[in-house]
């Protein structure tokens, strides 16, 4: 509920097929180094993030933060709050690279929430257990990996 207006932005930190982003010992201190930052409040707004999240894949890895408000302004001054922290630890022009802000409450986003909010509602009506609880007939909030799903779109804004 926290993040319902604000949204998502996120910094590569390593790729195992792209030149400058193959340090993968890197990932470490710069996780530590956020949990750190984050748990001090040593961000400007810090109090805007609600959450932080290491991606780790087979090929790559992503630092990613889920904020409490979308507005440009706001997020600009904690980016480059961000930003001068992880220089401390990042190789010279990972954190240079443009940082994609997503927003949660884009239209895109939601009239896909709508759209499979829809279809499972028709698919409930449909199928025989019809009967049973059904969480979008009782207008419960539709779980997260439905509202992410199949959503493919443009940055708001790159930062």
């Amino acid at each position: 509920a926290k993040n319902k207006n604000g949204g998502e932005f996120g910094l590569m930190l390593w790729d195992r097929d792209r030149i400058g982003l193959q340090d993968r010992d890197v990932i470490d201190d710069v996780w530590q180094l956020v949990m750190m930052v984050l748990a001090g409040e040593g961000l400007e707004s810090s109090l805007d993030i609600n959450g932080a999240v290491l991606k780790m894949r087979q090929r790559s890895a992503w630092l990613q933060f889920w904020t409490s408000k979308a507005k440009k302004d706001q997020l600009t001054k904690l980016i480059a709050s961000l930003r001068a922290q992880l220089t401390r630890v990042l190789p010279q022009g990972i954190v240079e690279k443009g940082i994609d802000f997503y927003s949660h409450s884009h239209p895109d986003v939601t009239k896909a929430v709508k759209q499979q909010a829809d279809a499972a509602a028709q698919k409930a009506a449909n199928s025989p257990s019809s009967k049973k609880s059904d969480a979008n007939s009782q207008g419960l909030p539709i779980p997260k990996k439905t509202i992410i799903k199949g959503v493919k779109r443009d940055p708001d804004f790159t930062l």
